[in-house]
């Protein structure tokens, strides 16, 4: 499946650093002000955060963003440069290493949240590949509370009747819960 087609099912914003990427609208923004993206520049962008933290080779992202085209080496190189000096206003460290005769790494920390204003965030998720494994972190708020749920819970008694938005809620963490072990399972093996 090509960059741009992957673009247009996506539903998420992926923040890092002081800015926001919004791959269904294929937009960038620093703080609040847009940043103007060529085509391949925006693919690269998004190549590059959906691997945050690992070293993206020359070929690798060459065959992803140029997929139906033959192009030089320096074509990568010069839109690379070109999102380098995109985010040299609003970020205060370098965002894209260079990693000598491989590729580059994106060395930002990606947060990835839905794009729906009206929902509420109950977990949010920081992606980073470090030597090829996945860092899931779960808001702390999330867990105290549902801590305090079952807590109160207990001292109502066991026949304690849970709420009908409880169970919602419940039964939309579930895919979460199981995603959280499947991903723990794997990394076990």
């Amino acid at each position: 499946m090509s960059i741009s087609n992957k673009l247009l099912e996506r539903n998420e914003l992926y923040h890092f650093s002081a800015f926001r990427l919004d791959p269904s609208e294929r937009r960038l923004w620093c703080e609040d002000e847009p940043i103007p993206l060529t085509s391949k520049q925006f693919d690269l962008l998004f190549y590059f955060v959906e691997n945050a933290g690992r070293v993206a080779k020359k070929d690798e992202l060459l065959e992803a963003v140029w997929a139906d085209t033959y192009v030089e080496e320096s074509t990568l190189a010069r839109n690379v440069s070109w999102l380098r000096k995109k985010f040299r206003d609003c970020a205060d460290e370098p965002i894209i290493e260079t990693v000598s005769k491989l590729g580059y790494r994106f060395t930002a920390e990606v947060t990835i949240r839905p794009t729906d204003e009206n929902v509420l965030i109950v977990d949010e998720r920081t992606v980073q590949h470090f030597r090829g494994e996945e860092i899931i972190t779960i808001d702390d708020a999330f867990a105290d509370k549902r801590t305090d749920n079952e807590a109160a819970r207990t001292r109502e008694g066991d026949r304690a009747e849970v709420s009908p938005s409880y169970r919602r809620r419940l039964f939309a963490v579930s895919p979460l819960v199981l995603a959280v072990f499947t991903l723990l399972t794997i990394a076990g093996t």
